[in-house]
């Protein structure tokens, strides 16, 4: 968050800018892999949940008592893959190649 708000705020400054946009690629990038080789935990298929799991705590949450999870529940789960989506291309189109 700290190089994205760099790079936001750093539009002027073309060569902070461009920099602080490389390194949020990076780190992305990074994520995204040790999403797929990482630890148990930061593992996609820990917390990325499938449609009817989301629909289900979905609904969970007007009841009572909602599901619990240990963990990102699988809106969250959803949330991040977004984010990081979002994120990725956000970068990406600002690259000078």
């Amino acid at each position: 968050m700290l190089f994205y708000t760099i790079a936001y705020i750093s539009e002027d400054i073309e060569l902070i800018h461009v920099y602080a946009g490389y390194v949020v690629l990076g780190l992305i990038l990074f994520r995204a892999l040790w999403g797929l080789i990482g630890t148990k935990y930061a593992r996609f298929n820990n917390f990325i949940y499938g449609k009817k799991a989301a629909f289900v705590y979905l609904k969970s949450l007007f009841t009572k008592k909602p599901k619990h999870y240990i963990g990102h529940n699988p809106i969250a789960g959803w949330m991040i893959l977004a984010l990081l989506i979002t994120i990725f291309l956000v970068a990406w189109t600002g690259l000078h190649l």
